[in-house]
């Protein structure tokens, strides 16, 4: 790392992706405890994680053109904010509906960090530098759904399951702020000949593209895959 240029902006990134994988998961050894609170049986809290994937896919499409035509920090703090809201309202959440609504809000703003993961780095870097930036995201986005559940299990056994939700609550407003502090502008500048997309045009040009498609296949498989695992663990090793 003593090599890459803008450390800064790259751990800045590191932190704004955190936020959504920690979201994904940190409640999961809670589940049981929520379902109680709720009043509701464990299996259903499950529709929390899926309104929250649901949202977090969804709003994807929509943060990675916005971003092309006004910039990569407004849609940055735009969708942080989103998030603060959803989070306030889970760990406020009296019954499940209002927790699945939370969730999806959640979801709805960390959508940001799916597309910023993907885009600011090619606006820092390039070549060798930009690999390198990359796997050092990349670890990020592995290591951080990992360490999520240890700390609201923790957090749970303490404070209790809404404390999770306190927690990325205030992750986010720290991430927030050093966004809107320290967070300079980097989308390219766009000439007369170079504009960009406007977003339904942008998404034909992809699903047109057959290589494109057979990977988004195989992607939505194999998260698909990891979401049920994620979803069906902390009901089935909540009483362990």
């Amino acid at each position: 790392m003593k090599n890459l240029e803008n450390i800064h902006l790259l751990v800045m990134l590191i932190l704004l992706v955190a936020v959504g994988q920690m979201a994904q998961t940190i409640y999961v050894p809670n589940i049981a405890d929520m379902a109680t609170s709720l009043s509701v049986k464990p299996g259903a809290v499950q529709r929390v994680m899926a309104a929250y994937l649901i949202t977090y896919g969804a709003s994807q499409l929509v943060y990675g053109p916005l971003s092309d035509n006004i910039g990569r920090k407004p849609v940055i703090l735009a969708g942080l904010m989103v998030f603060l809201v959803g989070a306030a309202g889970a760990m406020m959440s009296s019954s499940l509906n209002m927790l699945i609504v939370a969730s999806a809000v959640q979801g709805m703003g960390t959508g940001v960090a799916g597309v910023m993961a993907r885009t600011m780095p090619r606006d820092l870097y390039s070549g060798g530098a930009l690999r390198h930036a990359n796997s050092l995201l990349n670890m990020g986005i592995l290591i951080s759904p990992l360490l999520a559940p240890v700390i609201g299990g923790a957090l749970s056994a303490w404070l209790g399951w809404r404390a999770s939700f306190g927690f990325l609550l205030m992750l986010c407003a720290g991430v927030a702020f050093s966004m809107y502090r320290w967070l300079p502008e980097t989308r390219p500048e766009f000439t007369a000949d170079h504009q960009p997309r406007k977003m339904l045009s942008s998404l034909r040009l992809l699903l047109a593209d057959g290589n494109f498609s057979r990977y988004l296949v195989m992607l939505v498989g194999a998260l698909a895959g990891v979401a049920v695992f994620e979803a069906s663990c902390g009901v089935l090793m909540g009483g362990v």
